[in-house]
């Protein structure tokens, strides 16, 4: 059965969206994707369900993948 994302976006969106300027707002975001990636780590070896815990490894990944492109994003715009 595939996994459908809900469109719940909780206090974090607003939170991004009320930042000041998209480097601040990068910033948090980069912040919540590691965050998000650091606790599907931590509990990753707990999860039964083969499909879920595949699911949850691609997220993961992608998470991370995102947190390193936008760090690269922020540098070269700190390098200017």
């Amino acid at each position: 059965m595939p996994l459908k994302p809900s469109r719940q976006t909780g206090d974090f969106l607003d939170t991004i969206l009320a930042a000041e300027g998209w480097v601040k707002r990068l910033d948090l975001l980069v912040r919540g994707q590691r965050w998000v990636a650091k606790r599907i780590s931590e509990r990753i070896t707990s999860v039964e369900d083969a499909e879920l815990a595949a699911f949850l490894a691609e997220m993961e990944a992608t998470h991370r993948i995102n947190v390193a492109e936008a760090e690269d994003i922020a540098a070269a715009v700190d390098a200017g």
